[in-house]
């Protein structure tokens, strides 16, 4: 899977924002730099090893300025990180990349937890004006399956029982306060 063209050369690409200086710049940060080996940094997105090996791939795009069509190519610096199992699997386009910091978890339970998204209907019935309305529930492919397989949706904290425990020779005794002390021995 490739990614753009875009930058200076496709400027009107959809994945271009202004950043904080108003300079167009790809919201996905491509083109990758080229890297020898793949580098984790702590609290941040890998960087993968990226050759540059002189392979690329050229693409059309239409130019702008002339109207026509003009070759761009693609290297290693423009291929988004994908598993090839899941991509054959599923016959869609799946990026995948290493999570390794504590906001990646914060994101996967947000969709965990969010609650099913919530709409307005506005239902009309031709034969008389009186306008009926009725909010609805949308549970998507994640939470139904969540909750077919009855896995909790909130208060994940673990349960907690207690356990009598004491040292050798220790045990706690009970006995009736109106016993007497007969019965008690």
């Amino acid at each position: 899977m490739m990614h753009g063209p875009c930058g200076n050369i496709n400027p009107k690409c959809p994945c271009m924002v202004p950043d904080a200086y108003g300079v167009l710049k790809c919201s996905k940060s491509f083109p990758k730099p080229f890297q020898p080996t793949t580098a984790v940094k702590p609290d941040s997105y890998p960087l993968y090893r990226r050759r540059l090996d002189g392979r690329s791939h050229r693409v059309q795009i239409k130019d702008k300025e002339t109207n026509g069509m003009m070759s761009v190519y693609l290297t290693n610096q423009h291929v988004v990180p994908y598993n090839p199992f899941l991509t054959k699997k599923y016959k869609a386009h799946i990026n995948v990349e290493l999570c390794g910091s504590i906001d990646a978890i914060k994101y996967i339970n947000k969709y965990v937890y969010k609650g099913p998204d919530r709409t307005t209907v506005h239902l009309k019935n031709e034969n008389d004006e009186i306008e009926m309305y009725l909010t609805s529930r949308y549970i998507g492919p994640t939470e139904a399956v969540w909750r077919l397989f009855e896995y909790a949706m909130h208060e994940e904290d673990p349960s907690v029982t207690s356990l009598a425990i004491h040292l050798e020779n220790e045990q706690p005794v009970y006995f009736d306060p109106e016993s007497s002390a007969e019965e008690i021995q």
